[in-house]
């Protein structure tokens, strides 16, 4: 069994939703509201409404983005995490073992301005921090299919040495039948991914990674 200081627990204090704004019958126009700008704006306009949804509905679907603006990123510095009140960081439960120091790949010469930007936004934006610790993994950078670099971190070594939760997630037959008979939508977030939780302080050192000059360790 483990230690209390593993356990994640989640505390709500008050409701939320309490005063969660509420969608009109007759939604404004569009007009930028700070992080949901005219670009972004385009972006969901061009790409994600036009091919399905009703013009009146598309001004809701905008009107919705502009009361919850916020909540959506678009950028590396607009990235945000979980208030820490209601979601603690998690602290990684680890088996004895000798810290790892492995050697990175080679980086191209012609993409190290690239991986210089990325790493410096993903800084500003609290996701990475500077630190010297004890261990060094390793990380490459791929390119996806919409032309942008993307991060790799190789985590393998701490997998080795995480005490693992053995709990199972749920059987998908039980889960469709609750489905039945409903109306259901899912939201895949790409962008932030996991970044949204914050690693204690203490579990910090465990997912550090070197990049040239610098000492670097994900902070979520």
């Amino acid at each position: 069994m483990l230690s209390e200081e593993f356990h994640t627990t989640r505390k709500i204090i008050g409701d939320p939703l309490v005063n969660m704004p509420t969608l009109p019958m007759h939604p404004l126009d569009f007009a930028p509201t700070g992080q949901y700008d005219t670009e972004a704006h385009n972006i969901i306009d061009a790409n994600h409404l036009r091919d399905f949804l009703l013009p009146e509905e598309c001004k809701l679907m905008h009107h919705f983005m502009m009361l919850f603006e916020r909540g959506f990123a678009w950028n590396e510095i607009q990235k945000g995490s979980f208030r820490q009140d209601f979601s603690p960081p998690i602290k990684i439960p680890v088996i004895l073992h000798v810290p790892w120091a492995l050697h990175n790949i080679p980086i191209p010469s012609g993409i190290y301005n690239d991986i210089v930007k990325i790493i410096r936004d993903k800084i500003a934006s609290g996701t990475y921090e500077p630190l010297s610790l004890l261990y060094r993994s390793c990380w490459f950078m791929i390119l996806k299919k919409n032309g942008k670099l993307c991060i790799v971190h190789n985590w393998q070594p701490l997998n080795t040495v995480t005490i693992r939760d053995s709990a199972m997630p749920p059987f998908t037959e039980q889960l469709a039948e609750l489905f039945g008979g409903h109306s259901r939508f899912g939201l895949l977030d790409l962008f932030v991914e996991y970044d949204e939780h914050p690693i204690d302080i203490n579990s910090c050192d465990l997912f550090f990674f070197f990049f040239f000059v610098n000492f670097i360790v994900p902070k979520s």
